[in-house]
């Protein structure tokens, strides 16, 4: 399958970004919402919305998605994080 990556980041908003991000580290949509501030309904909307946009089935999916196709990397550090994971 070939991936377009002229626009791949563009396809998720920064937010969206954001929480799978956190997803990837293991993060519960409580403390997802936790850790950006946001209503655990606000979290809960833009993984959906992440998900439903790169085609995902499920929540692993999605990370695995964004990475495939270079929405994320191994470099990526979560919102507001100094020096390693959340």
């Amino acid at each position: 399958m070939a991936v377009d990556e002229s626009n791949q980041q563009e396809l998720l908003t920064e937010r969206e970004r954001d929480v799978l991000l956190l997803v990837a580290y293991g993060k519960s949509s409580k403390e997802v919402a936790r850790h950006l501030n946001i209503s655990v309904g606000g979290a809960n909307f833009h993984i959906n919305n992440a998900m439903k946009k790169l085609g995902a089935a499920t929540r692993a999916h999605a990370v695995a998605l964004a990475i495939f196709r270079g929405i994320l990397t191994a470099c990526d550090r979560s919102p507001g994080a100094r020096g390693g994971p959340p």
